[in-house]
């Protein structure tokens, strides 16, 4: 019968021979080839019941009984000057991608770093850091992108808008008939933005706000808003522009291309008492 290897399953050590264990590994660093050992061993583990509630005993433990200012330092005395794989730094790049802080978090980081003096080596990073990504930017200034990652990109900017965490996506250029409105309200020196993001349930730029009139001008492309019936979306943002206290100027393609400045500046004052 073969002798058995190590400590027999289910074994509970003593105090004394943990804390031996504890100070003969004291200061010892697992090669990568150890780590990975380590790892496979546990892979694919299922964790029992009873090591899950001594793992949150110890975390409830932890937040009743912070880590002390002393032990927080001989920490990072310890790492201090450790170089991590690549490996290592590509797995807590992974699992960090797509986390945000709350503003809790921010808080406390804003705070550990208030008064502290910059090294000139930080400095040096950082200024490497900004040239690097500069010298990036112009490499890939005038690169065209695949049609695949211009789908991509289209699909995530969509998300995005919709949840209202995009505030202004500026498009190619204006069409030509909302520059021809666009002149119009300069020749008459009224102040105006373009695209500017409204904030109703279905959030979108509109063509031109005039915030003195409160007015939302839309200058409406036959073909795309299906004259003279008009889109779906575009009847229920009017209703929402309506309903927050907006005023709703919609201007038809055909309507505008036969405008001229006296023709739009009655118009615009019939929508000044709407």
């Amino acid at each position: 019968m073969n002798k058995q290897r190590g400590r027999k399953k289910g074994t509970i050590l003593s105090k004394d021979t943990k804390l031996k264990i504890s100070l003969s590994h004291k200061g010892k660093i697992h090669t990568i080839e150890h780590r990975k050992n380590n790892s496979l061993a546990h892979k694919r583990k299922v964790m029992s019941k009873e090591a899950r509630l001594k793992i949150s005993n110890y975390q409830k433990d932890r937040l009743r009984n912070p880590i002390s200012e002393e032990t927080k330092t001989k920490i990072s005395n310890k790492l201090t000057g450790r170089i991590m794989s690549k490996e290592i730094i590509e797995k807590i790049r992974k699992s960090m991608t797509g986390k945000k802080h709350t503003n809790e978090t921010k808080e406390k980081i804003r705070l550990s770093h208030k008064g502290k003096v910059m090294s000139e080596e930080s400095k040096l990073k950082i200024s490497n850091n900004r040239e690097r990504a500069i010298k990036i930017s112009k490499a890939k200034k005038g690169k065209k992108l695949s049609t695949e990652h211009k789908a991509k990109l289209s699909k995530v900017r969509k998300k995005l808008f919709r949840e209202g965490k995009i505030l202004q996506h500026m498009p190619k250029k204006d069409t030509s008939i909302e520059i021809k409105i666009q002149n119009f309200l300069k020749k008459l020196q009224i102040e105006f933005f373009t695209h500017k993001y409204i904030n109703i349930y279905h959030g979108y730029q509109c063509d031109i706000l005039i915030p003195s009139l409160n007015l939302v001008v839309e200058c409406d492309g036959n073909y795309w808003h299906k004259y003279p019936i008009g889109n779906k979306i575009d009847h229920i943002r009017t209703k929402e522009l309506l309903d927050k206290g907006f005023k709703v100027l919609r201007l038809w393609e055909s309507e505008i291309k036969d405008m001229n400045l006296d023709k739009f500046e009655e118009v615009l004052n019939e929508n000044k008492h709407f």
